[in-house]
């Protein structure tokens, strides 16, 4: 059931007539195939998180959806959140590791050839273990 959202623009919302729900559910298209590589996670979870708190607070204003229904919403949305900072960290760590690395290799270089060549084989051989 769509109440009247009068003024609410937060988040997205607007007034909607009857039936523009379902012209707007049949104007989507299926998303375009992108290759895993290809995509960029980051913003795909931050427009989910987007997409998930938009329709949170659809259902906190329908007073028709049930308790549990909103529960569930909430709690994705919660899920949504997580997952966001959790792939920001590891974007965060494993830029930082490749920093450290580029850095390690550039003071290597500054070594003498044999200790260059005992660290690289230290080196791997604990990469190895991994």
């Amino acid at each position: 059931m769509n109440l009247p959202l009068e003024g609410v623009k937060k988040f997205g919302m607007k007034d909607r007539g009857e039936g523009e729900q379902d012209k707007e559910k049949k104007s989507r298209t299926k998303p375009e195939y992108v290759e895993f590589k290809d995509m960029n996670l980051q913003q795909e979870l931050t427009d989910l998180y987007a997409e998930m708190k938009a329709l949170l607070q659809d259902v906190l204003v329908d007073k028709e959806v049930p308790t549990n229904q909103r529960a569930q919403v909430a709690n994705s949305c919660r899920a949504s959140l997580q997952e966001l900072a959790k792939t920001r960290t590891e974007l965060y760590n494993a830029e930082r590791l490749q920093k450290l690395e580029q850095i390690l290799l550039k003071v290597l270089k500054t070594l003498p050839e044999h200790a260059q060549k005992a660290f690289m084989a230290e080196y791997e051989a604990q990469l190895g273990d991994l």
